[in-house]
């Protein structure tokens, strides 16, 4: 799973020799400002690591005393299960080396030669890559999954309560079935749609968007349907005009409203722009239950759904997905109004 932090990547490094390891992360963030490197003398080390967090890609040199590159990867990808994307680093003259590593699942390699800041720059370049490969292919899954089991499944549904209406076509519960069935087949035209969005993420390019009316055309849309769940919206002044964005943004914002109106139980729901130096923080805020904490890290997840309202489980990673694809993020805290308070963080336009 990709866990990039915003528009940072981060990296393990590992590799037996402290002087290659520093002059290693110094090149590579240097060469890329997205990239942020810790390094281990080992693997031993880079598995205690790996126990405790995860990474967006690994890169292994091949000749270390303990447990060389290859053996590493064996273990990481056999014994541990890992997709994650590694890269091993091999002299001149060992591509059999590079090879075998390929074949044991290694996405790339780069052979030690030229002067350093030219193989750290190819370095940095085939981590972005593979990362980003890696980070397309889960999208690709996520919509496999979407529409091989969800979509599927809510189709079993309303096809199950049309059933039901037919053997009840005089009885009071008819018009009940007819409704779930209705509200089934609403919930698989919602899901479409949102696979429409995934497929789209990290396809556009980013543009100055105006703050105010995008916000106030999102209002419009949800000022009905927050009404009659007895919810007030109140938008506060806009103090930042411009964002880098692209059209998926009002998506984002108005998962954030949704969100809000069927899951919030609360009464109000507040939006805010705060300008910051070189960011615009979008607030969407209630004053319904809130968030346990112990969920916070979660509900980003695409699979991630609770209760008995819950939808597809993608609104809220697709909010994440969006922001990120801007460089930008996403993060949820309590609200002063007593409910859960989402925030995106997006560059200044």
């Amino acid at each position: 799973m990709i866990v990039s932090k915003g528009d940072y990547l981060q990296v393990l490094l590992v590799d037996d020799e402290k002087s290659i390891l520093e002059q290693a992360k110094i090149f590579l963030e240097n060469e890329n400002d997205r990239l942020d490197v810790e390094t281990v003398t080992s693997p031993e080390e880079a598995f205690e690591l790996l126990n405790k967090r995860s990474y967006d890609a690994v890169v292994s040199d091949y000749q270390m005393p303990s447990m060389d590159g290859l053996d590493f990867l064996k273990e990481l990808r056999e014994g541990r299960g890992s997709d994650v994307p590694f890269i091993i680093l091999t002299g001149k003259g060992r591509e059999e080396v590079a090879m075998k590593a390929l074949n044991l699942g290694a996405d790339g390699y780069i052979i030690k030669e030229g002067s350093p800041r030219a193989m750290y720059s190819q370095l940095a370049r085939a981590i972005v890559k593979e990362v980003e490969h890696r980070l397309a292919k889960e999208r690709e899954e996520v919509l496999h999954s979407l529409l091989r089991h969800d979509l599927r499944n809510k189709a079993q549904i309303a096809e199950g309560y049309l059933d039901l209406i037919k053997d009840s076509i005089d009885s009071d519960n008819g018009q009940v079935y007819l409704e779930k069935a209705v509200k089934s087949i609403r919930n698989g035209i919602d899901l479409i749609e949102k696979v429409r969005v995934v497929k789209r993420v990290g396809g556009e390019e980013a543009e100055e968007i105006l703050l105010d009316p995008l916000l106030k055309k999102v209002i419009n849309q949800y000022e009905t349907e927050a009404s009659q769940n007895g919810i007030e919206i109140v938008y506060e002044e806009n103090e930042c005009e411009k964002v880098l964005a692209g059209s998926l943004l009002e998506e984002s914002i108005s998962n954030l409203m949704e969100n809000a109106i069927k899951h919030s139980g609360g009464s109000k729901i507040r939006i805010s722009v705060e300008d910051l130096k070189d960011e615009c923080l979008v607030t969407v805020e209630d004053d319904g239950r809130g968030i346990p904490d112990r969920e916070k890290e979660k509900i980003f997840e695409k699979d991630f759904k609770k209760g008995k309202a819950a939808g597809s489980g993608i609104g809220l990673y697709l909010v994440k997905e969006i922001a990120e694809s801007y460089e930008g993020r996403v993060e949820v805290e309590d609200s002063d109004l007593g409910g859960a308070r989402f925030v995106l963080y997006l560059k200044k336009g």
